[in-house]
């Protein structure tokens, strides 16, 4: 859970990934980063979100970044592809099976989250994503969103990570490696979206070129 949790009233703006925030008992609003812009409604305007504050830092617009929102299940969602990046990090951190591993490298035409080395010399490549949606009957699912034109891909930057992960796994003795991150606790599976066939597909092809989803 970040520090200095708010837990505001949120409108949103679209224009750069900064959100007009009521805090619960004020007046006026702050401005906030918001990563992962509306979230299909779960930081849309009217929604109840939770920030932390952020480092101050000279021109910077926003004093506080939206990690979490509530749904009016009561659900706590992670929306912050960074906190997904942290969870995973502490995971490698504490893993045995990893000797060494560095942030954001590039790799053919992506850059990957985590590149590393096991004990035994060989290396992994991992890239990870958040999942913050999920159905009614516990189903989370990956990607969905907003489209720039009918037929393209949810995120295009997201199948090329899968066409490159392709290639490592197929032309390379690297590990290559999906996670997903579910940051949510009424989910109890993974698929990819049924409203991106182009993902979907390219998500079957990857896992029968050996890439590894976790």
């Amino acid at each position: 859970m970040p520090n200095n949790i708010i837990h505001p009233i949120f409108n949103f703006v679209y224009d750069k990934y900064v959100a007009d925030v009521i805090i619960d008992g004020h007046d006026e609003s702050i401005m906030a980063h918001a990563g992962a812009l509306g979230c299909n409604g779960l930081s849309d305007s009217n929604a109840t979100v939770l920030m932390s504050k952020m480092p101050e830092k000279k021109g910077a617009v926003c004093s506080f970044r939206i990690e979490l929102a509530e749904t009016e299940q009561g659900e706590i969602v992670g929306l912050n592809p960074k906190l997904a990046e942290k969870i995973v990090e502490v995971g490698i951190m504490k893993s045995e099976r990893v000797k060494s591993y560095k942030r954001e490298k590039t790799i053919l035409n992506s850059r990957f989250d985590f590149v590393g080395v096991y004990p035994d010399g060989r290396h992994f490549v991992l890239e990870v994503k958040t999942v913050p949606l999920c159905s009614e009957d516990g189903i989370a699912y990956f990607p969905h969103g907003y489209r720039k034109k009918k037929g393209d891909a949810v995120s295009p930057r997201a199948l090329k990570h899968l066409d490159d992960l392709i290639e490592i796994a197929t032309k390379s003795d690297a590990d290559a490696l999906m996670c997903y991150v579910i940051q949510r606790r009424d989910a109890n599976k993974f698929v990819p979206s049924e409203t991106d066939p182009i993902y979907k597909e390219k998500f079957y092809e990857a896992l029968e070129a050996g890439v590894k989803m976790k």
